[in-house]
């Protein structure tokens, strides 16, 4: 199988930072690992040729790529140089979008200057992600996995709870329709925030 620009052209250019969109994309970068100074530079020329939002996108779709290629010791020690060339843009790519939000917050309208303002910070939480040298040792780890297994049990619990007052709980249709009949908007809100409460 060959690796096809076009697809990746085209994954890229409408990715969405969703977990089944990136893990698409990740899954078909990971398929075609031998030829990631490609894929990079492909990824690197979108980035020019996109908007903030998207750069950010792709910054979200490198730091997943990043995890998985650190996911254990041996994938860590088998894809070293992949792991640098994807921290190398990764910070390409950072340095595209800054420039990007600063010609936003120099040229623009004052709505479009407070979205930068959110994307300049989501850019830094991301800079920060890269720059942080986390190394993890097996009793970290260790540690970690049985800190998730608890948190997976407190979540099961919680929604076996809430499954209970859902279950007690129920939506009034005829109040809720007698409201909208008198457009009482504030009603409407009221209720549906104390539906939210018992939820």
């Amino acid at each position: 199988m060959l690796l096809s620009r076009e697809y990746l052209i085209s994954s890229i250019r409408t990715i969405q930072p969703t977990y089944d969109s990136l893990s698409c994309v990740i899954e078909y970068i990971l398929l075609f690992i031998n030829s990631l100074d490609c894929i990079t530079d492909i990824i690197i020329k979108e980035a020019k040729n996109s908007n903030a939002c998207t750069n950010l996108f792709i910054l979200y779709l490198l730091n997943e790529l990043l995890v998985k290629l650190n996911a254990t010791e041996e994938s860590r020690k088998a894809h070293a140089s992949n792991i640098k060339t994807v921290k190398n843009t990764l910070k390409e790519i950072l340095k595209i979008g800054q420039k990007k939000i600063d010609i936003i917050k120099a040229n623009s309208t004052e709505a479009l200057k407070n979205t930068a303002v959110t994307l300049s910070k989501k850019f830094k939480e991301i800079e920060e992600l890269i720059h942080s040298k986390q190394e993890s040792t097996k009793a970290g780890k260790a540690e970690s996995k049985e800190k998730k297994k608890r948190e997976t049990t407190k979540t099961a619990e919680k929604v076996e709870e809430k499954k209970e007052e859902i279950d007690e709980t129920y939506l009034d249709i005829e109040y809720l329709e007698s409201l909208c009949r008198k457009k009482d908007v504030k009603g409407v809100i009221k209720y549906i925030k104390e539906l939210k409460k018992t939820m």
